[in-house]
């Protein structure tokens, strides 16, 4: 999985609302962690497999598998990488 492609899948879960016109950040985006994260995104691979939707579940767990390989400095470099490019710093 490239840079891009993680920062837009883990971006999807600090969004409070991804598919909506105007999308907004969480308001708790800024805190989150590793473990918060993996745990959103199983939850939304859940959701999606529970709900038969194939679209995006093995970016999904391919974003989670790579999460789970980074150190929490990195995930939080990740996350700030996002925040920041998204004008939320």
């Amino acid at each position: 999985m490239t840079n891009d492609n993680l920062q837009l899948t883990v971006l999807e879960i600090l969004l409070k609302d991804p598919s909506s016109e105007s999308p907004r950040l969480d308001i708790h985006a800024k805190t989150f962690n590793q473990r918060k994260l993996i745990r959103k995104l199983h939850a939304k691979i859940t959701a999606y497999e529970r709900l038969e939707i194939e679209m995006n579940v093995s970016e999904l767990r391919e974003a989670k598998a790579t999460i789970q390989q980074l150190s929490e400095a990195e995930v939080n470099d990740l996350i700030e990488d996002i925040l920041v490019s998204y004008g939320k710093k």
